[in-house]
Protein backbone atom coordinates (compact mmCIF):
# COMPACT_ATOMS: atom_id res chain seq x y z
CA UNK A 1 0.00 0.00 0.00
CA UNK A 2 1.13 3.67 -0.89
CA UNK A 3 2.18 6.00 1.97
CA UNK A 4 -0.62 8.59 2.15
CA UNK A 5 1.49 11.06 2.09
CA UNK A 6 2.33 10.02 -2.00
CA UNK A 7 -1.58 10.01 -2.46
CA UNK A 8 -1.68 13.79 -3.56
CA UNK A 9 1.17 13.61 -5.72
CA UNK A 10 -0.01 10.38 -8.06
CA UNK A 11 -3.68 12.44 -7.94
CA UNK A 12 -1.84 15.04 -9.31
CA UNK A 13 -0.15 12.86 -12.11
CA UNK A 14 -3.01 11.59 -13.11
CA UNK A 15 -4.66 14.48 -13.81
CA UNK A 16 -2.29 16.01 -15.65
CA UNK A 17 -1.74 13.02 -18.08
CA UNK A 18 -5.61 12.76 -18.52
CA UNK A 19 -5.79 16.47 -19.61
CA UNK A 20 -2.78 15.73 -22.01
CA UNK A 21 -5.27 12.72 -22.94
CA UNK A 22 -7.86 15.01 -23.66
CA UNK A 23 -5.81 17.44 -25.41
CA UNK A 24 -4.24 14.80 -27.42
CA UNK A 25 -8.04 13.45 -28.52
CA UNK A 26 -9.21 16.73 -29.52
CA UNK A 27 -7.66 18.52 -33.05
CA UNK A 28 -9.17 21.35 -35.03
CA UNK A 29 -8.44 23.40 -38.15
CA UNK A 30 -10.01 26.04 -40.62
CA UNK A 31 -8.88 26.97 -43.45
CA UNK A 32 -10.39 29.97 -45.22
CA UNK A 33 -8.68 29.12 -48.32
CA UNK A 34 -5.34 27.12 -48.73
CA UNK A 35 -3.04 29.23 -48.82
CA UNK A 36 -0.94 28.48 -45.52
CA UNK A 37 -1.87 24.68 -44.97
CA UNK A 38 0.55 21.86 -44.46
CA UNK A 39 -1.73 19.67 -46.74
CA UNK A 40 -0.32 16.55 -48.37
CA UNK A 41 -0.90 16.28 -52.00
CA UNK A 42 -0.25 13.72 -54.62
CA UNK A 43 -1.46 12.80 -57.81
CA UNK A 44 -3.31 15.81 -59.60
CA UNK A 45 -4.05 18.02 -56.64
CA UNK A 46 -2.31 20.98 -56.10
CA UNK A 47 -3.05 24.74 -54.47
CA UNK A 48 -3.53 27.80 -56.68
CA UNK A 49 -3.70 31.24 -55.32
CA UNK A 50 -5.29 29.63 -52.19
CA UNK A 51 -7.40 27.40 -54.09
CA UNK A 52 -7.47 23.50 -54.02
CA UNK A 53 -7.74 22.03 -56.90
CA UNK A 54 -8.44 18.09 -56.83
CA UNK A 55 -8.39 18.07 -60.79
CA UNK A 56 -9.87 18.73 -63.82
CA UNK A 57 -8.17 16.50 -66.06
CA UNK A 58 -10.44 13.13 -67.52
CA UNK A 59 -9.12 9.58 -66.60
CA UNK A 60 -6.32 11.18 -63.39
CA UNK A 61 -6.81 10.38 -59.73
CA UNK A 62 -5.85 13.20 -57.14
CA UNK A 63 -5.43 13.18 -52.98
CA UNK A 64 -5.44 16.14 -50.52
CA UNK A 65 -4.64 15.21 -46.78
CA UNK A 66 -3.81 16.50 -43.47
CA UNK A 67 -2.37 14.42 -40.57
CA UNK A 68 -2.71 14.94 -36.49
CA UNK A 69 -1.98 13.40 -33.38
CA UNK A 70 -4.43 10.93 -32.44
CA UNK A 71 -4.81 7.93 -29.64
CA UNK A 72 -5.65 4.62 -29.93
CA UNK A 73 -8.51 2.64 -28.17
CA UNK A 74 -11.46 4.49 -29.86
CA UNK A 75 -12.62 6.64 -33.13
CA UNK A 76 -13.52 10.05 -31.46
CA UNK A 77 -16.54 11.81 -32.98
CA UNK A 78 -15.88 14.90 -35.58
CA UNK A 79 -17.40 17.97 -37.28
CA UNK A 80 -16.80 19.31 -40.30
CA UNK A 81 -18.02 22.01 -43.27
CA UNK A 82 -17.00 22.39 -46.23
CA UNK A 83 -17.15 24.77 -49.66
CA UNK A 84 -17.00 22.80 -52.76
CA UNK A 85 -17.11 23.05 -56.35
CA UNK A 86 -18.21 20.58 -59.19
CA UNK A 87 -17.89 21.89 -62.79
CA UNK A 88 -18.89 20.03 -66.32
CA UNK A 89 -18.51 20.92 -69.66
CA UNK A 90 -21.93 20.13 -69.95
CA UNK A 91 -24.35 21.78 -68.30
CA UNK A 92 -27.32 19.42 -68.66
CA UNK A 93 -25.25 16.72 -67.44
CA UNK A 94 -23.74 15.16 -63.86
CA UNK A 95 -19.74 15.09 -63.62
CA UNK A 96 -17.40 12.61 -62.02
CA UNK A 97 -16.93 13.84 -57.78
CA UNK A 98 -14.46 13.17 -54.92
CA UNK A 99 -14.79 11.79 -51.60
CA UNK A 100 -14.34 12.78 -47.69
CA UNK A 101 -12.07 10.47 -46.63
CA UNK A 102 -10.62 9.43 -42.99
CA UNK A 103 -8.00 6.90 -42.57
CA UNK A 104 -5.23 5.48 -40.00
CA UNK A 105 -2.72 4.50 -43.40
CA UNK A 106 -1.30 8.03 -44.26
CA UNK A 107 -1.19 8.62 -47.61
CA UNK A 108 -3.23 5.62 -48.61
CA UNK A 109 -6.39 6.95 -50.78
CA UNK A 110 -8.52 5.00 -53.32
CA UNK A 111 -9.01 5.79 -56.42
CA UNK A 112 -13.15 6.37 -56.06
CA UNK A 113 -15.03 7.28 -59.83
CA UNK A 114 -18.60 7.31 -58.12
CA UNK A 115 -20.22 10.80 -59.07
CA UNK A 116 -21.68 11.38 -55.60
CA UNK A 117 -20.23 12.76 -52.59
CA UNK A 118 -19.67 9.88 -50.37
CA UNK A 119 -18.10 10.36 -46.51
CA UNK A 120 -15.78 7.18 -45.44
CA UNK A 121 -14.98 6.69 -41.98
CA UNK A 122 -12.45 4.50 -40.67
CA UNK A 123 -13.03 1.36 -38.43
CA UNK A 124 -9.43 1.36 -37.28
CA UNK A 125 -8.59 2.22 -33.96
CA UNK A 126 -6.79 5.34 -34.45
CA UNK A 127 -7.18 8.21 -36.47
CA UNK A 128 -4.33 9.51 -38.32
CA UNK A 129 -5.25 11.36 -41.52
CA UNK A 130 -8.20 12.97 -43.17
CA UNK A 131 -8.36 14.93 -46.22
CA UNK A 132 -10.14 14.53 -50.45
CA UNK A 133 -9.88 12.08 -52.87
CA UNK A 134 -10.68 13.29 -56.53
CA UNK A 135 -11.04 10.84 -59.67
CA UNK A 136 -12.06 11.91 -62.89
CA UNK A 137 -13.80 9.97 -65.94
CA UNK A 138 -13.98 10.47 -69.67
CA UNK A 139 -15.78 13.41 -69.36
CA UNK A 140 -14.00 16.69 -68.80
CA UNK A 141 -15.18 18.41 -64.88
CA UNK A 142 -13.46 19.83 -62.42
CA UNK A 143 -13.32 19.48 -58.74
CA UNK A 144 -11.95 22.65 -56.01
CA UNK A 145 -12.12 23.20 -52.27
CA UNK A 146 -12.59 26.84 -51.43
CA UNK A 147 -12.55 25.93 -47.65
CA UNK A 148 -12.24 23.70 -45.03
CA UNK A 149 -13.29 23.88 -41.53
CA UNK A 150 -12.63 20.28 -38.97
CA UNK A 151 -12.53 19.56 -35.05
CA UNK A 152 -13.58 16.43 -32.94
CA UNK A 153 -14.61 18.32 -30.44
CA UNK A 154 -18.02 20.00 -30.59
CA UNK A 155 -19.26 21.78 -33.75
CA UNK A 156 -16.31 22.89 -36.87
CA UNK A 157 -16.08 26.47 -36.95
CA UNK A 158 -18.09 28.01 -39.68
CA UNK A 159 -16.12 29.60 -42.53
CA UNK A 160 -15.81 33.13 -43.39
CA UNK A 161 -17.02 33.30 -46.94
CA UNK A 162 -15.87 36.26 -47.37
CA UNK A 163 -12.47 35.30 -47.55
CA UNK A 164 -12.92 32.39 -49.53
CA UNK A 165 -10.88 32.42 -53.17
CA UNK A 166 -14.29 32.82 -55.43
CA UNK A 167 -12.58 34.50 -58.11
CA UNK A 168 -9.85 32.21 -58.39
CA UNK A 169 -12.17 29.34 -59.03
CA UNK A 170 -14.45 31.28 -61.33
CA UNK A 171 -11.28 31.86 -63.68
CA UNK A 172 -10.33 27.81 -63.21
CA UNK A 173 -13.98 27.33 -64.39
CA UNK A 174 -13.57 29.84 -67.07
CA UNK A 175 -10.42 29.15 -68.60
CA UNK A 176 -11.56 25.01 -68.57
CA UNK A 177 -14.64 26.03 -70.40
CA UNK A 178 -16.80 24.66 -67.21
CA UNK A 179 -19.68 26.48 -65.25
CA UNK A 180 -18.80 29.34 -62.51
CA UNK A 181 -18.86 28.61 -58.78
CA UNK A 182 -21.68 30.95 -58.40
CA UNK A 183 -24.23 29.01 -60.54
CA UNK A 184 -25.70 31.75 -62.32
CA UNK A 185 -25.66 31.22 -66.13
CA UNK A 186 -26.25 34.46 -68.31
CA UNK A 187 -28.90 34.38 -70.97
CA UNK A 188 -26.66 34.29 -73.72
CA UNK A 189 -24.97 31.61 -72.70
CA UNK A 190 -28.20 29.48 -72.96
CA UNK A 191 -28.73 30.47 -76.74
CA UNK A 192 -24.42 29.77 -77.49
CA UNK A 193 -24.11 26.70 -79.01
CA UNK A 194 -20.18 25.15 -80.05
CA UNK A 195 -18.70 25.88 -83.20
CA UNK A 196 -19.11 21.94 -84.06
CA UNK A 197 -23.04 22.17 -83.20
CA UNK A 198 -23.35 25.27 -85.08
CA UNK A 199 -21.30 23.74 -88.22
CA UNK A 200 -23.35 20.55 -87.88
CA UNK A 201 -26.92 22.47 -88.01
CA UNK A 202 -25.86 24.08 -91.19
CA UNK A 203 -24.64 21.23 -93.13
CA UNK A 204 -28.24 19.38 -92.15
CA UNK A 205 -29.69 22.18 -93.64
CA UNK A 206 -27.80 23.24 -97.00
CA UNK A 207 -28.48 19.00 -97.76
CA UNK A 208 -32.17 19.29 -96.77
CA UNK A 209 -32.15 22.15 -99.10
CA UNK A 210 -30.57 20.25 -101.59
CA UNK A 211 -33.03 17.31 -101.53
CA UNK A 212 -35.95 19.57 -102.04
CA UNK A 213 -34.67 20.92 -104.78
CA UNK A 214 -33.72 17.60 -106.58
CA UNK A 215 -37.19 16.40 -105.76
CA UNK A 216 -38.96 19.39 -107.28
CA UNK A 217 -36.76 18.82 -110.27
CA UNK A 218 -37.66 14.77 -110.65
CA UNK A 219 -41.48 15.86 -110.01
CA UNK A 220 -41.67 19.01 -112.47
CA UNK A 221 -39.71 15.98 -115.21
CA UNK A 222 -41.87 13.11 -114.46
CA UNK A 223 -45.21 15.45 -115.18
CA UNK A 224 -43.35 17.10 -118.24
CA UNK A 225 -42.62 13.65 -119.64
CA UNK A 226 -45.85 12.31 -118.58
CA UNK A 227 -47.45 15.43 -120.45
CA UNK A 228 -45.48 14.81 -123.52
CA UNK A 229 -46.85 11.14 -123.86
CA UNK A 230 -50.61 12.07 -122.99
CA UNK A 231 -49.94 14.87 -126.20
CA UNK A 232 -48.65 12.24 -128.47
CA UNK A 233 -51.44 10.20 -127.75
CA UNK A 234 -54.12 12.85 -128.15
CA UNK A 235 -52.14 13.82 -131.63
CA UNK A 236 -51.99 10.11 -133.28
CA UNK A 237 -55.54 8.98 -131.81
CA UNK A 238 -58.02 11.79 -131.91
CA UNK A 239 -59.34 14.60 -133.91
CA UNK A 240 -57.36 17.91 -134.06
CA UNK A 241 -60.64 20.22 -133.33
CA UNK A 242 -62.78 20.62 -130.10
CA UNK A 243 -65.71 22.70 -129.37
CA UNK A 244 -66.22 23.96 -125.92
CA UNK A 245 -70.21 23.68 -124.83
CA UNK A 246 -71.44 25.50 -121.97
CA UNK A 247 -72.79 23.03 -119.59
CA UNK A 248 -74.48 24.28 -116.57
CA UNK A 249 -72.77 27.83 -116.70
CA UNK A 250 -69.10 25.85 -116.92
CA UNK A 251 -67.05 25.71 -119.79
CA UNK A 252 -66.19 21.75 -120.40
CA UNK A 253 -63.50 20.83 -123.30
CA UNK A 254 -65.82 17.92 -124.97
CA UNK A 255 -63.89 15.35 -127.47
CA UNK A 256 -67.20 13.81 -128.40
CA UNK A 257 -70.34 14.76 -126.61
CA UNK A 258 -72.35 11.78 -125.79
CA UNK A 259 -75.75 12.45 -125.11
CA UNK A 260 -77.46 9.84 -123.73
CA UNK A 261 -75.16 9.31 -120.63
CA UNK A 262 -73.72 5.89 -119.45
CA UNK A 263 -74.90 2.30 -119.45
CA UNK A 264 -75.38 1.73 -116.05
CA UNK A 265 -78.51 4.50 -115.71
CA UNK A 266 -80.61 1.85 -118.01
CA UNK A 267 -80.07 -0.94 -116.89
CA UNK A 268 -82.82 -0.99 -113.92
CA UNK A 269 -85.59 1.06 -113.19
CA UNK A 270 -85.13 4.37 -111.83
CA UNK A 271 -86.72 7.94 -111.49
CA UNK A 272 -87.89 9.50 -115.25
CA UNK A 273 -85.05 7.06 -116.53
CA UNK A 274 -86.69 3.91 -118.77
CA UNK A 275 -84.51 0.43 -119.15
CA UNK A 276 -83.63 -1.00 -122.54
CA UNK A 277 -84.41 -3.92 -124.23
CA UNK A 278 -82.39 -6.89 -125.10
CA UNK A 279 -81.91 -6.24 -128.16
CA UNK A 280 -80.19 -2.53 -128.06
CA UNK A 281 -78.03 -4.32 -124.89
CA UNK A 282 -77.03 -6.60 -127.21
CA UNK A 283 -75.56 -4.11 -129.55
CA UNK A 284 -74.38 -1.56 -126.95
CA UNK A 285 -72.42 -4.95 -126.23
CA UNK A 286 -71.08 -5.31 -129.66
CA UNK A 287 -69.89 -1.71 -129.65
CA UNK A 288 -67.62 -2.21 -126.37
CA UNK A 289 -66.16 -5.31 -127.42
CA UNK A 290 -65.02 -3.95 -130.91
CA UNK A 291 -63.93 -1.19 -129.45
CA UNK A 292 -61.65 -3.21 -127.19
CA UNK A 293 -60.48 -5.07 -129.95
CA UNK A 294 -59.70 -2.51 -131.83
CA UNK A 295 -57.67 -1.40 -128.63
CA UNK A 296 -55.93 -4.21 -128.18
CA UNK A 297 -55.49 -5.55 -131.48
CA UNK A 298 -56.16 -3.26 -134.78
CA UNK A 299 -54.52 -0.22 -133.66
CA UNK A 300 -50.49 0.52 -134.04
CA UNK A 301 -50.24 0.72 -130.13
CA UNK A 302 -51.80 -1.31 -127.40
CA UNK A 303 -53.74 0.30 -124.68
CA UNK A 304 -55.15 -0.94 -122.07
CA UNK A 305 -57.99 0.55 -120.62
CA UNK A 306 -57.97 -0.53 -116.71
CA UNK A 307 -61.19 0.48 -115.94
CA UNK A 308 -63.94 -0.88 -118.05
CA UNK A 309 -67.43 -1.01 -116.18
CA UNK A 310 -71.14 0.14 -117.18
CA UNK A 311 -70.33 3.75 -115.77
CA UNK A 312 -67.76 4.07 -118.05
CA UNK A 313 -69.96 2.87 -121.56
CA UNK A 314 -70.92 5.89 -122.97
CA UNK A 315 -73.97 6.36 -125.48
CA UNK A 316 -74.44 8.14 -128.42
CA UNK A 317 -77.56 9.73 -129.86
CA UNK A 318 -78.29 6.29 -131.52
CA UNK A 319 -77.44 4.24 -128.21
CA UNK A 320 -74.57 2.86 -129.69
CA UNK A 321 -72.04 1.62 -126.96
CA UNK A 322 -68.34 3.97 -126.44
CA UNK A 323 -65.67 3.06 -124.14
CA UNK A 324 -65.12 6.43 -122.20
CA UNK A 325 -62.75 7.61 -119.65
CA UNK A 326 -59.13 6.95 -120.31
CA UNK A 327 -57.77 8.27 -117.07
CA UNK A 328 -56.40 4.68 -115.73
CA UNK A 329 -55.45 4.10 -119.68
CA UNK A 330 -51.73 2.59 -120.29
CA UNK A 331 -50.47 2.85 -124.11
CA UNK A 332 -47.25 0.21 -124.86
CA UNK A 333 -45.88 -1.38 -128.06
CA UNK A 334 -47.38 -4.90 -129.16
CA UNK A 335 -45.37 -7.72 -127.48
CA UNK A 336 -44.15 -5.36 -124.95
CA UNK A 337 -45.80 -5.11 -121.35
CA UNK A 338 -47.71 -2.13 -119.59
CA UNK A 339 -45.52 -0.65 -116.85
CA UNK A 340 -47.93 -0.98 -113.94
CA UNK A 341 -47.20 -2.31 -110.30
CA UNK A 342 -50.25 -1.10 -108.53
CA UNK A 343 -53.65 -2.56 -109.35
CA UNK A 344 -56.45 0.31 -110.36
CA UNK A 345 -60.10 -0.52 -111.54
CA UNK A 346 -63.63 -0.94 -109.72
CA UNK A 347 -64.18 -4.15 -107.16
CA UNK A 348 -66.24 -6.27 -108.86
CA UNK A 349 -64.80 -5.77 -112.52
CA UNK A 350 -61.00 -6.39 -111.47
CA UNK A 351 -59.06 -10.16 -112.25
CA UNK A 352 -57.86 -11.60 -109.57
CA UNK A 353 -54.60 -11.58 -110.99
CA UNK A 354 -54.56 -8.13 -111.39
CA UNK A 355 -55.06 -7.05 -107.05
CA UNK A 356 -52.66 -10.04 -106.48
CA UNK A 357 -49.78 -8.72 -108.63
CA UNK A 358 -50.88 -5.41 -109.38
CA UNK A 359 -50.00 -6.17 -113.65
CA UNK A 360 -52.46 -5.07 -115.94
CA UNK A 361 -52.67 -6.50 -119.54
CA UNK A 362 -54.99 -7.40 -121.95
CA UNK A 363 -57.10 -10.16 -120.39
CA UNK A 364 -57.76 -8.05 -117.54
CA UNK A 365 -59.40 -5.77 -119.56
CA UNK A 366 -61.66 -8.92 -121.22
CA UNK A 367 -62.34 -9.76 -117.24
CA UNK A 368 -63.58 -6.78 -117.18
CA UNK A 369 -65.51 -6.62 -120.33
CA UNK A 370 -67.07 -9.94 -118.97
CA UNK A 371 -67.94 -8.53 -115.67
CA UNK A 372 -70.30 -5.54 -117.86
CA UNK A 373 -71.89 -8.37 -120.04
CA UNK A 374 -73.19 -10.38 -117.04
CA UNK A 375 -74.64 -7.12 -115.62
CA UNK A 376 -75.62 -5.70 -118.86
CA UNK A 377 -77.27 -9.15 -120.11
Amino acid sequence: MLPSSLLPFFFLLFLILHATKLDADSDQFICNGFKDTDLSLNGEASVTRGLLNLGNIPQKSSHASRSFPSSAGKIPSFSTSFVFVISSDYANRSANGFALVISTNIGSQNNLQESSLISMISQDNQLASIGFSSATGPTHSGHYILGWSFTTDGEAQPLNHSALPLEVAHDFAKQDNLKPPNNQRQEQDRCQLPNHNILAIVILSVLVAMSVLVAVIVVLLCRKKKAGKCEDWEAKCGPRSFRLLPIKKELLLVYDYMPNGSLDKYLHDQDNTPTIGWAMRLGIIKGITSGLFYLHEDWEHVVIHRDIKTSNVLLDTDMNGRLGDFGLARLHDHGADAHTTHFAGTWGYIAPELSRLGKATKATDVFALQGVLVTTL
